[in-house]
């Protein structure tokens, strides 16, 4: 579904997997909670986009 990703969106989701494959730090952590919120909002862009593409009303 990430074929509807803006370039900020596309960051955030590199940065919070490579976030996600190591130990984090408290600042690190809560960074990392941070881009969990962001990649929710562009998922739910994403879904609007392809649902629009479909022909959803």
């Amino acid at each position: 579904m990430t074929w509807y990703d803006t370039p900020a969106c596309r960051e955030q989701r590199q940065e919070l997997f490579a976030l996600a494959e190591r130990d984090r730090s408290e600042a690190e952590e809560a960074r990392f909670q941070e881009l969990i919120d962001l990649v929710k909002k562009c998922d739910a862009y994403n879904k609007a986009a392809e649902d629009f593409v479909n022909g959803a009303p």
